[in-house]
């Protein structure tokens, strides 16, 4: 019996695994995986981790099963595995949108779920996820699935009935800070900056930043006094910010993200 069972290899279910293993959270000889990308398998197996030849396969044999799969993948895919099911597996989904209701509806009342929602940074180490324990799972198998997600990054418990909101602030998030970033680098090109220059200029106060928000246990609005001076740049900046309805759009941004989220779940 395997401790881990993966259903899904994409760019997220890789990361997820290669962190697992690289921080001990689960040895590689107790994971075994399934995915439609036999290259993303090979750097798995190479470190000890088990190939199936099906989804069944993976139900089967391990008690944690992660789908690492599309939502609009799973309509398919519960009704294959329910049969497979047993009263000791833990299902944790990282499926955008679905809830906790929607799993349970297709795989039984009494189903073990861990609902998480991570974020691509996760590749590098540096990985935000938010996860919600969904009885009758555990303490203790909550605590396997923290650790799983926890060793690249940070994991962080939130209500279940917060999954689709908290989407906005750490699972789409990185390619909202990247879009803005493409704006400022693009900007900067056009004063003259080389990209790389602009982009280590750029990044690198971001990094800082968040560093100050996280760690000075200063508010945010004074940590925005304390870059502002009277009359001066950065006033002027935000103050054009605000007059272009920047606080609108950011809004409006979140708003639409949520909303899918929960049309995806429908």
């Amino acid at each position: 019996m395997y401790e881990l069972g993966v259903i899904g290899l994409g760019h997220i279910g890789v990361p997820i695994v290669n962190g697992a293993l690289s921080g001990k959270a689960v040895s590689a000889d107790q994971v075994i995986l399934y995915g439609h990308h036999p290259e993303r398998l090979e750097p798995l197996l190479l470190v000890g981790a088990s190939a199936a030849k099906s989804e069944i396969e993976v139900v089967s044999s391990c008690h944690y099963l992660l789908l690492s799969v599309k939502p609009q993948s799973l309509s398919e895919l519960l009704p294959k595995i329910k049969p497979f099911l047993r009263p000791d597996h833990v299902i944790i989904s990282i499926a955008a949108g679905i809830s906790a209701r929607y799993l349970k509806n297709a795989l039984g009342e009494d189903t073990k779920i861990v609902l998480a929602m991570p974020n691509t940074p996760l590749q590098l180490g540096f990985g935000t996820t938010a996860l919600s324990r969904i009885e009758p799972a555990t303490q203790d198998e909550f605590a396997f699935a923290m650790r799983i997600f926890g060793v690249s990054g940070t994991a962080e418990e939130i209500p279940a009935e917060l999954m689709n909101e908290v989407i906005a602030l750490n699972g789409s998030s990185p390619a909202f800070f990247y879009r803005i970033t493409q704006i400022f680098a693009d900007r900067a090109s056009q004063y003259g900056f080389d990209h790389e220059t602009a982009m280590r200029l750029i990044c690198g106060s971001m990094i800082g930043a968040a560093h100050m928000m996280l760690s000075s246990g200063t508010s945010l609005d004074d940590l925005i006094q304390a870059v502002c001076s009277k009359g001066g740049t950065t006033i002027a900046g935000l103050t054009a910010m605000n007059d272009a309805h920047l606080d609108q759009a950011l809004i409006a941004g979140m708003e639409a993200c949520t909303q899918r989220a929960y049309e995806l779940g429908k």
